[in-house]
C-alpha cells in the first residue's frame, strides 16, 4: 500500500489519519423539546417557549456506582446502580405574548421561561399554601434531547425560482435522547445590572430519574 504524508504522520491507505468525508457532531446543532410537560403547565405554546429559548444544555451523564465483593486476600469489583449527573439548561427569558382581545391570561399567545419555570416549581411546592408539597406524579415530567445532522443540499437550477419551504428539522435528526422523571431542582432567575443590556437568562438544574438512547424521534409542531 502506498504510504501518505499527514501532518508528518505515515499512514497506509487502509489506515488513513484523515478522512475529508467525515462528519462531525456540532455543539450548536440540536434541540431541547420538553415534549412532556406536567399537565398542570401543559399546551404546545409552552414547550415551544422552552424549546425556542433554550442556550445550552448537554447530553446525559451516566456512571455506575462501585459494588466491592472481598475475597481472603484481595477483592473484586462489579458495577453497581446507574447513577446519572443533573441535567442544567440555560434559557433567554423571554416576554410573555400579548393577550388578545377577547382572550383570558389563561389562554394567552406565549408564556415567559421564568413564568414557566414558577408554575413548574409551584407544582412541587406552594409556600402560600402552607407550605404545601405537591405529589410525584404531578410535577414530573420528561424531555428529549436531539442531535442534527447536516443535510445533502442542492444548488437551484439557474432557470427556477428558489422555492421558499423549508426543509423539515425532522429530517436533520441523528440522535434522540430521552429524560425520564424530569423536575427542576434549582432555578436562578439571573442577575440584574444596570451597566448591561445583555438578555436575562435563566439557568434550571434539572433532576431526572433515567436517561438513554432512542431511535430518533419527530419533534412535535
Amino acid at each position: 500500500m502506498a504510504a501518505n504524508d499527514t501532518f508528518g504522520w505515515v499512514a497506509s491507505d487502509g489506515q488513513a489519519l484523515v478522512d475529508p468525508s467525515y462528519e462531525y457532531f456540532r455543539k450548536n446543532r440540536w434541540i431541547m423539546d420538553f415534549a412532556g410537560l406536567p399537565a398542570g403547565i401543559n399546551g404546545a405554546d409552552k414547550k415551544q417557549a422552552l424549546r425556542l429559548n433554550c442556550k445550552t444544555a448537554s447530553r446525559p451523564e451516566r456512571s455506575f456506582a462501585d459494588t466491592k465483593v472481598e475475597r481472603i486476600n484481595g477483592s473484586i469489583n462489579l458495577p453497581g446502580k446507574p447513577e446519572f449527573g443533573d441535567l442544567t439548561v440555560v434559557f433567554y427569558d423571554n416576554l410573555s405574548g400579548l393577550i388578545e382581545a377577547g382572550q383570558d391570561a389563561d389562554t394567552g399567545t406565549g408564556y415567559s421561561v421564568s413564568d414557566i419555570m414558577e408554575q413548574w416549581s409551584e407544582l412541587i411546592y406552594q409556600p402560600t399554601k402552607g407550605d404545601a408539597f405537591g405529589s410525584a406524579a404531578n410535577f414530573k415530567a420528561f424531555a428529549r434531547l436531539h442531535l442534527l445532522r447536516p443535510q445533502n443540499l442542492e444548488p437551484t437550477p439557474r432557470e427556477e425560482t428558489p422555492e421558499s419551504d423549508g426543509l423539515s428539522v425532522n429530517d436533520s435528526i441523528e440522535q434522540s435522547w430521552v429524560y425520564q422523571g424530569l423536575y427542576p431542582k434549582s432555578i436562578k432567575y439571573g442577575e440584574l445590572d444596570y451597566s448591561s443590556s445583555d438578555v436575562l437568562e435563566v439557568s434550571v438544574t434539572f433532576k431526572y430519574d433515567r436517561a438513554f438512547r432512542i431511535a430518533p424521534v419527530s419533534i412535535d409542531a
